[in-house]
């Protein structure tokens, strides 16, 4: 049938989106995660500046001095001779005055990105050609600049490849994305279904009815040809992330901490979920994805410019908001539920945490706390604070449990060591959320499966 036909035409053939580079790099959660680390480190990164100019420095002496002896020493026709000569011009030009500029600025943080460093010279060498004209070897500075200035990545193979600044994150987020996405077994999802009741598609009702009479138009349509928008097929989903100052603590080689895996988790599961909504035949996309970090003034990142600017400047500092990000995550999905045409939403508010929260929600709240929990609080030995925004936490997740305006799901991942279950801190979580759901335990060695493991769960809820 020629429907058929079409349908496993579309269903084999990749969209070419999906086609990124890199993908076949085979690097490790720790190789990329050294990449993101050496992307938002501002001390390494004047550390990199500086040593872009050095280098130059460097190169151009050298250059001098081979040109020189070049010129001085070896037959040369006429043509060579003037190329040689325009290439001493440039470089003597930089170092006696673009390369030492560019050097005082760095050291000042007046030239903060290596595109700042390009532009500077550029300009000088604009200077340049203005008063000697058109100069070849000014092109061959500025392509080695631009070499020295991009980051290299090696996978576990040896395999290397060079990664300009600005494309960091574009490159980190395809990559982990598809590695998320061969290891969860997508199932296709179009946002259509075939029932009696809801939204009505004309469209989608009206191919369905062609089929069934097998004539074009249809002669009639019946109830089981009705198509409507599938209701059940719309999740948001709010990663509240901990950077908190315990977050600062090291799991993986080279001084790579639990934020590292963290943002890295929260780059990958991005990118995973704009990978789904990207396939075909799609009427909606079906998953929406927020961050909210547990910062001292906890907010939404929803877009690509949010995104990069959380993963440049987080730092794990701070005592732990969780309260506040959670009704942060709250607030938002709700405005999203106002601008949804669905009639339902479901909701996952997924946790990433090492530790209890321990900053207080100052304002009133809706729900009441466990007395069963209450009672268990009191014989505990921990702060008063801790105890008061646990049973904050509490207080909001028996709220949600009862509110049907809204399908939710909680996931609540606590890094911790393996054996940890018989922790003070796993017991108390445990008991927070008995009725709600059960805590996951993440070993901190091993947070690259942290990003599988939500997937997982978010696509079992979806």
């Amino acid at each position: 049938m020629p429907h058929r036909i079409k349908e496993i035409t579309e269903g084999s053939i990749p969209d070419p989106l999906f086609t990124i580079s890199g993908e076949n790099l085979e690097i490790s959660f720790s190789d990329a995660a050294r990449l993101l680390q050496a992307w938002r480190n501002p001390i390494k990164a004047r550390g990199i500046r500086e040593g872009i100019v050095v280098s130059l420095v460097n190169e151009s002496k050298l250059a001098i001095e081979v040109i020189s002896n070049k010129l001085m020493y070896t037959p040369l026709s006429r043509e060579e001779e003037e190329q040689l000569i325009d290439e001493l011009k440039v470089l003597r030009y930089m170092i006696a005055r673009a390369l030492p500029e560019a050097l005082e600025l760095v050291t000042q943080d007046k030239l903060i990105t290596e595109e700042d460093i390009r532009k500077f010279i550029q300009r000088h060498l604009q200077s340049l050609k203005e008063e000697y004209g058109e100069i070849k070897g000014a092109r061959k500075i500025l392509n080695r600049l631009q070499e020295i200035t991009d980051l290299e990545i090696v996978d576990s193979y040896g395999n290397k490849r060079r990664v300009r600044k600005d494309e960091v994150i574009e490159f980190l987020g395809s990559i982990l994305g598809s590695f998320l996405a061969k290891q969860a077994a997508l199932q296709p999802l179009t946002g259509v279904t075939a029932r009696p009741i809801g939204k009505v598609l004309p469209i989608y009702t009206y191919k369905a009815a062609a089929i069934t009479s097998t004539s074009v138009p249809p002669k009639s349509i019946d109830r089981d040809d009705i198509r409507v928008l599938d209701k059940d097929r719309m999740s948001l989903v709010s990663l509240i992330v901990d950077m908190s100052q315990s977050m600062r603590r090291v799991v993986f080689e080279q001084g790579l901490s639990r934020l590292d895996g963290a943002l890295l988790t929260s780059l990958g599961l991005y990118y995973f979920f704009n990978r789904i909504n990207r396939k075909k035949g799609r009427l909606i996309k079906p998953f929406k994805m927020a961050i909210v970090p547990v910062t001292k003034t906890p907010h939404v990142v929803d877009d690509n410019k949010k995104l990069e600017e959380l993963l440049l400047k987080a730092k794990a500092e701070g005592r732990t908001r969780l309260v506040h990000a959670l009704i942060e995550a709250i607030n938002h999905a709700r405005k999203q539920k106002t601008k949804s045409i669905q009639a339902e939403q479901h909701v996952s508010l997924i946790f990433i945490t090492d530790g209890r929260p321990n900053v207080p929600y100052p304002g009133p709240l809706p729900g009441h706390p466990s007395e069963g929990f209450k009672e268990y609080l009191r014989k505990r030995d921990i702060s008063e604070d801790m105890k008061q925004c646990m049973l904050q936490l509490n207080q909001l997740f028996n709220y949600l449990k009862m509110d049907k305006s809204v399908q939710w799901s909680i996931q609540y991942f606590l890094i911790a060591p393996q054996g940890s279950e018989k922790s003070p801190i796993y017991r108390d979580t445990e008991r927070m959320l008995r009725g709600i759901t059960q805590p996951i335990l993440v070993d901190p060695a091993k947070l690259e499966h942290l990003a599988s493991q939500i997937a997982r769960e978010s696509l079992a809820n979806y």
